[in-house]
């Protein structure tokens, strides 16, 4: 199983995380504007096989923005927390399909399984996916390596964010994969550095 990160050179976007295992699948997709060149990578490294899913954390347009030109290249269906599948079918992105996914839900990859956990703060319906196996978190704009998402956007909520990094301390997480800049190679340490600053706020 390997996990690779896919750049976007064109636009603010966010991390795109290609997983390949038994089954193949995406989490996020970028704003859209360099398509092209996220598919062109997909592709270099899938070969003929082809992309399974793809998982969006939450509907901000930097992680979604891509999703319709996945969606029709590869043909592969796409999940998001029923929330964020809502607002995302009326916030103008080309249509799409998106299948509601919650708390209870578990992505069976073969070398992964990926278990949804729901982290509202950032959104109402903000996601993150916790690799059972390799105790890897795939974390969205809810933690990053050094800092936490924002909660000052519509929907954001700087109380729902503190309850779910106390969620996350639960998780025993060696990698982080965050949804903007680096990974971490000590997960625990990063939900606690960025829960420290949320209660400091």
């Amino acid at each position: 199983m390997t996990i690779h990160l896919i750049e976007a050179h064109r636009g603010f976007n966010s991390n795109i995380y290609l997983l390949v295992s038994d089954r193949t699948c995406l989490i996020d997709a970028g704003c859209g504007d360099d398509s092209s060149g996220v598919i062109s990578q997909i592709r270099s490294i899938l070969g003929d096989r082809k992309l399974d899913l793809m998982i969006l954390t939450h509907c901000h347009a930097d992680h979604i923005g891509g999703a319709p030109d996945i969606q029709d290249e590869f043909g592969c269906m796409a999940y998001a927390d029923w929330r964020e599948a809502r607002a995302i079918a009326g916030s103008g992105v080309r249509p799409m399909v998106c299948g509601p996914i919650g708390e209870t839900d578990v992505f069976d990859l073969g070398g992964y399984r990926l278990r949804v956990i729901e982290t509202p703060g950032h959104t109402p319906g903000s996601i993150c996916l916790y690799d059972e196996i390799s105790h890897s978190l795939f974390s969205g704009d809810t933690v990053f390596d050094g800092g936490v998402g924002r909660t000052d956007f519509p929907g954001g909520s700087a109380e729902d964010m503190i309850a779910s990094l106390e969620k996350l301390r639960n998780f025993d997480i060696s990698y982080l994969y965050p949804g903007h800049g680096t990974v971490s190679a000590d997960g625990n340490m990063s939900v606690r550095t960025a829960l420290t600053m949320m209660e400091g706020w």
